[in-house]
């Protein structure tokens, strides 16, 4: 798994160097015709990019978790990630269910870059940066665990906004990770881990 990872990485940084040579390093963003809409509510005011985010990312985690509990594939692919060799032995095709499993994970990916895009501007190079909030959010939740990605994601986006609020904006990912690291070292597995 090792190898793959930094391979992973690897070819991360080959993409994110053609796409500045292509398309140039100023960041660019998705726009649509509600893209500077808001919605009130009594005294309170937020864009309606980050109400639909929101909306999304629940109807995406609700159908992954019903997916993975109720399907057999979904059954297959948390057997072949916590045994391989047992749910091979149990006649799952465990190459068949990892590009499967990689495929859908290519397609949240996709969800997720698509509503980031409509959100934030972003840049070739931008991406390590959200997956290292991916990865504290994950890691802060418990890995394997919906439910923790959900809660971690809040519990991330609170920290990072009150740090960047009373600490200024240069302390935001500092205050946030100091979060994850007295979390896991009280709780190693996460909130939600198994």
């Amino acid at each position: 798994m090792d190898a793959t990872l930094i391979i992973a990485f690897g070819i991360s940084i080959i993409l994110q160097n053609i796409f500045l040579k292509v398309w140039g390093p100023m960041s660019r963003g998705l726009t649509t015709s509600y893209a500077l809409e808001s919605i009130r509510t009594g005294s309170i005011q937020f864009p309606l990019s980050y109400f639909l985010d929101f909306i999304v990312a629940i109807v995406v985690m609700i159908l992954l978790r019903e997916f993975l509990k109720r399907t057999y594939l979904g059954r297959a692919i948390r057997a072949a990630a916590l045994d391989r060799k047992a749910a091979h032995l149990m006649g799952i095709n465990t190459d068949q269910v990892y590009a499967i499993t990689f495929g859908i994970s290519m397609a949240a990916a996709a969800v997720a870059g698509i509503f980031l895009g409509l959100t934030f501007p972003f840049t070739p190079a931008s991406g390590m940066s959200y997956l290292i909030i991916a990865l504290g959010v994950v890691v802060l939740g418990g890995l394997g665990s919906i439910l923790g990605t959900f809660v971690g994601g809040i519990a991330f986006g609170l920290a990072q906004t009150l740090g960047g609020y009373f600490f200024g904006p240069a302390a935001q990912m500092f205050v946030a990770y100091t979060m994850v690291f007295i979390v896991l070292a009280v709780i190693p597995k996460g909130i939600f881990g198994r």
